[in-house]
């Protein structure tokens, strides 16, 4: 790995971050355009499931036959972890043909096992609520990030393999 990798990555991040935290503050107190697409996208996976916007607040309330039963918010929407493999992957150089094919299929991956994620809690939060802090705190999000680790594990093995 090349010496200007921490550097880059670092202020790739910084950048990253710096963007999406201007974009949220865009919208104050409601919630941003992709956490109502995430909610909507979990909502539609149960076919007693529907959101509400309550006025003025930053989250989107997850209803399952009209009754709340899970708030999702801007960290629910997985936007953090993908920064920080954006980030590294572009810290990393490659052709960008890869980046090309590997940056939305990243993001397709992420935000899918980001929706299996949030209806997995649904159904804990119904079925087994003493768990629902475990899951939520700690294993699930541990689960993508070890997705973002092995893509860019994944990264590393194809543009080593690139390098003359």
């Amino acid at each position: 790995m090349k010496p200007l990798f921490i550097p880059r990555f670092l202020l790739l991040y910084l950048c990253l971050q710096g963007l999406y935290t201007v974009y949220l503050s865009s919208y104050k107190d409601a919630s941003d355009v992709v956490t109502i697409i995430t909610a909507k996208c979990v909502s539609a996976l149960f076919k007693e499931g529907s959101t509400q916007l309550p006025p003025q607040q930053d989250y989107v309330l997850l209803c399952l036959n009209q009754k709340g039963i899970l708030r999702i918010s801007e960290a629910c929407n997985a936007i953090s972890i993908f920064c920080c493999l954006l980030a590294f992957l572009f810290a990393i150089p490659g052709k960008a043909k890869d980046y090309l094919w590997l940056i939305p299929a990243s993001m397709s991956l992420l935000f899918a096992a980001n929706l299996a994620r949030l209806s997995a809690l649904i159904q804990i939060k119904r079925f087994a609520p003493t768990y629902f802090a475990l899951f939520h705190e700690y294993l699930f999000p541990a689960s993508l990030y070890l997705l973002a680790f092995a893509i860019m594990v994944f990264w590393m093995n194809r543009t080593k393999s690139q390098t003359p």
